[in-house]
């Protein structure tokens, strides 16, 4: 009784596949529920033994024994639920919270369908297959395998990237050795399946003898190895005076130089069979030195080109030819060396010689020598610990602080485009298996919760002005602001702006002022309820979490307004009042920083980094803007922020007066001052218009025209989009996606803008497009088929999008055709001969 392959509705399982039908006299009664729960295959089954004399209610808990039985432990009917004895047998599971599907299969229709088809079909049903029932706009999973599972193990490791060597400091690196120092650890080290296999007996494995000795003589190199002097040689000091410290980053080629004299040096060459070998390697090493934060490669794509025929230690003896097993198993071992190479050696001997960071909202990896990072940063800490921290001394902090992971974090100091410094604080996640799960538990059930609860209040709260959740709501409310505009006066007046941004945000907002805020907004003594749900949408098979807010009656009676999407996991949270007020004033005075081997306390503001901090810095600057920014409510005014960016836009430059002059003097109970360098009017002190002034300006991103108020995202001025693949097929998809993610943005909403600057801005978004997609292909076979696709649904999805305006001018499909064919044309012209296909092909379709 194989499950069905899509899912269909109950009643067509019952009969096709259960073989199984209902009597007429309960036809009518069953007739709803068949129709509105959809049965689907589930990846996973089980078999039992079935008494057909059990009741429905003896059935469902002996399918789920059997589920837990067999380690189905994530199916949603034994989601929650635990061994009640050793011997499952003899007695129930049990749960300690509800399970969804336990209440929802304990119905008079579904002990009616086990009467009319039987235990044994029943069983079947429920540990088989996987259902969903339709209930007002969405579908809730009542049995079967989860909607999304973790990949297996055996995957993670398919990825080789630099990532763990980025932020090393010179003191963490002093206990990292690229090599371990003894024989045994280093097999240990690489081949930790097959060493953990023979370590009862504590003998090397056979087919692993000849490895052995190459490494021996590896740990030998290494210990006789000048890494200093190989330094100094391929990366010799820097002698010019740089304004820009980015200068004093090493060259990337010169790192590679490096890394390719000490594996000379280190490696013997029969390690790798032959010189081709170590080139495909090299080769891959360049593309991650050379690539960006987040720059992986496959493992796959690493080994792609390496000839195991010429590497003696995999096939000992060379007696015969292997037969499939042995050869699979020699990859296996090959795949396992490769793989320790990139993620062990070449991340720390890199890890262990250069400071390896970038630019905080930027993604170019720079490589600094450990001393000269030191030189350049110290100052910036020593400054900014002086500032704004103290040693944590006190036993009451320092005691809290170690008995609660989640409460420490460690410095980081990233650079910053203006050549300056940022401090962000990291998370510690813990040292061990306790810790860490001290930690996800302390965030999953008062960290997150409490930040959602706060959040949700602070947006619904009744404001004078609009509160942005993302830059992208940035063009609507100035839509908005602008139909406001032409209903009082006609058309656009003329307006006046003032940007700025508050200097050094998260360092000066005030503590009490943060607590006084969200005590203000708490009632102590209400419980809140937060619901957090995992769905799955129906048109494109994705999963989102979505979460609900309200008391417990209001999250019964909740409906989802938005698309059909099928309910899997979900999290009741309950806090009272209190309990979130102590969360917050505990990450406000109990959360430290380690900085070397001393833990250091906030004097005033927040770390940057922690888990609260952005939502503080909302309440407080809402807070400001609720307050201070009051009388602009009375004038035909726009204020906006992001972040610690602000924008203030009115046609009453008078007011516009006054505001950069409360600006400029500062809020001082909410720690406000601005930079200055990045502030910026259109018109002067005594409030006439600047006539130099130019007709737009950028905010976050958007370029926006004071005179008609249309909005641009600067899509030129962005870095291309590169998602990691390694197949054409996918980087196709990966095109598709961030295009459907970026055409919805509300600049390319045709009842919010004009057309003529919607093809302006899909001119700009193809234009970034293209760029991304000859980057993301650059080591990959084009497929004129695969790109024909990526043509045909970027021109499709332009016009599902723009459909209203196309209805009115058909002569917008030719054009908008002609941007994007063009944009491709011009970019896969400068990237030489490997597109010449698919440039023949546009020209084909012009």
């Amino acid at each position: 009784m194989g499950p069905s392959q899509d899912l269909v509705p109950l009643g067509d399982i019952i009969s096709n596949d259960l073989r199984c039908s209902i009597p007429e006299e309960h036809a009518e009664e069953l007739k709803s529920m068949l129709s509105r729960i959809v049965v689907g295959p589930n990846k996973t089954a089980v078999e039992l033994e079935v008494d057909p004399e059990w009741t429905f209610n003896e059935l469902l808990d002996s399918c789920r024994v059997a589920l837990i039985k067999e380690g189905h432990m994530k199916n949603a009917l034994t989601k929650g639920y635990q061994h009640a004895l050793s011997d499952l047998t003899t007695a129930p599971a049990y749960t300690r919270c509800s399970n969804a599907s336990n209440r929802l299969l304990r119905t008079p229709e579904w002990r009616l369908l086990h009467h009319c088809i039987g235990s044994r079909a029943t069983s079947c049903l429920l540990t088989q297959f996987t259902a969903y029932e339709h209930q007002g706009n969405q579908f809730v999973q009542l049995f079967g395998d989860p909607l999304m599972t973790n990949k297996l193990d055996s995957h993670r490791n398919q990825y080789i990237s630099l990532d763990p060597a980025l932020y090393k400091s010179s003191q963490s690196v002093k206990y990292m050795s690229p090599i371990p120092s003894t024989k045994m650890e280093l097999m240990e080290s690489v081949f930790k399946n097959e060493m953990k296999a023979s370590s009862s007996n504590k003998k090397l494995p056979p087919n692993l003898r000849d490895f052995a000795k190459l490494g021996s003589r590896a740990i030998m190199n290494h210990m006789n190895c000048s890494y200093f002097a190989i330094l100094h040689s391929t990366c010799p000091n820097i002698t010019t005076s740089y304004r820009d410290f980015i200068g004093y980053s090493v060259p990337k080629d010169k790192v590679m130089k490096f890394c390719i004299t000490t594996f000379e040096k280190v490696f013997p060459s029969s390690l790798f069979g032959c010189n081709a070998n170590k080139s495909v390697i090299l080769r891959s090493l360049s593309k991650l030195v050379h690539g960006d934060k987040g720059t992986k490669i496959t493992l796959d794509e690493c080994l792609a080109g390496i000839k195991t025929s010429t590497i003696a230690w995999l096939s000992p003896g060379h007696q015969r030819k292997c037969n499939k097993q042995e050869s699979l198993k020699q990859h296996d071992l090959l795949r396992q060396f490769i793989y320790w190479l990139f993620n062990h050696f070449f991340v720390k001997i890199l890890a262990s010689f250069f400071h390896i960071t970038h630019i905080s909202s930027e993604k170019t990896i720079h490589f600094f020598k450990h001393k000269v990072w030191k030189e350049i940063s110290q100052p910036f800490l020593e400054s900014y610990i002086h500032e704004n921290l103290e040693v944590a001394s006190d036993p009451l902090s320092v005691s809290q602080a170690e008995s609660s992971p989640h409460l420490r974090s460690k410095l980081r100091v990233m650079p910053k485009k203006n050549n300056d410094f940022r401090a962000i604080s990291v998370p510690f996640k813990g040292e061990n298996e306790n810790e860490s799960f001290s930690f996800m538990e302390h965030i999953q059930k008062e960290i997150r919760p409490s930040k959602h609860v706060l959040n949700h209040i602070r947006i619904t709260q009744r404001s004078r002005f609009p509160k942005l959740t993302s830059v992208s709501q940035i063009p609507l409310q100035i839509a908005v602001f602008k139909r406001k505009l032409r209903q009082i006066y006609g058309n656009v007046p003329d307006l006046f702006f003032l940007k700025f941004d508050a200097r050094s945000c998260y360092d000066t907002l005030p503590q009490k002022k943060i607590l006084e805020i969200v005590t203000g907004m708490i009632d102590i003594k209400e419980q809140y309820h937060y619901l957090e749900e995992r769905e799955l949408d129906i048109d494109t098979m994705q999963a989102k979490k979505s979460n609900r807010f309200g008391d417990f009656s209001d999250l019964c009676l909740l409906k989802d307004k938005r698309v059909p999407s099928m309910a899997g996991d979900r999290r009741h949270h309950i806090l009272t009042g209190h309990e979130i007020i102590e969360v917050c004033r505990l990450q406000l005075n109990g959360t430290v920083t380690r900085v070397n081997k001393k833990l250091y306390k906030r004097k005033k503001g927040v770390f940057q980094g922690m888990h609260l901090s952005s939502l503080f810095c909302d309440l407080v600057y809402d807070d400001l803007i609720e307050k201070e920014f009051h009388f602009l409510d009375r004038t035909n005014s726009l204020v906006l922020r992001i972040a610690d960016d602000f924008l203030v836009v009115s046609c009453e430059v008078e007011q516009l007066v006054k505001m950069k002059n409360m600006v400029e003097r500062g809020f001082e109970d909410y720690g406000v001052s601005i930079n200055k360098l990045k502030s910026a009017v259109n018109f002067g002190t005594q409030g006439q218009r600047h006539m130099s002034a130019e007709k737009t300006f950028t905010f976050c991103g958007y370029e926006i025209d004071v005179e008609q108020l249309n909005v641009i995202k600067r899509y030129d001025q962005m870095p291309p989009y590169t998602p990691v693949v390694n197949s054409h097929r996918l980087a196709v998809s990966s095109m598709i996606g961030i295009f459907r993610i970026r055409i919805k943005q509300n600049t390319l909403d045709t009842d919010l803008v004009p057309m003529e600057i919607i093809t302006k801005q899909l001119r700009l978004l193809i234009q970034n497009l293209t760029t991304s997609y000859c980057k993301a292909t650059e080591n990959i076979q084009i497929s004129t088929t695969g790109f024909s696709l990526l043509i045909d649904s970027l021109i499709s999805e332009t016009f599902m999008n723009l459909k209203g305006a196309l209805s009115k001018d058909q002569s917008l499909r030719e054009r908008l055709r002609a941007i994007i064919r063009s944009a491709f044309i011009q970019e896969l012209r400068n990237n030489g001969a490997k597109f010449k296909d698919c440039l023949d092909y546009l020209v084909k379709t012009i």
